[in-house]
């Protein structure tokens, strides 16, 4: 019998207004460096309002 491939879990999270990567990881528990790396964030301290956050379980 094959067994099937578990698929990674990810949670997104829209960004709302005075949202920042060290607030955003500390709400899911994930590392803020990876966090921003994995979503392409070059200004941690500032996320636009509305912008969708891929967090990888």
């Amino acid at each position: 019998m094959a067994r099937k491939k578990k698929e990674p879990k990810a949670i997104i999270h829209i960004a709302i207004m005075g949202d920042t990567i060290k607030k955003i990881a500390g709400k899911y528990g994930v590392d803020p460096i990876k966090l921003a790396a994995d979503n392409n964030i070059v200004n941690p301290n500032y996320i636009q309002p509305g912008k969708s956050i891929v967090i990888k379980e």
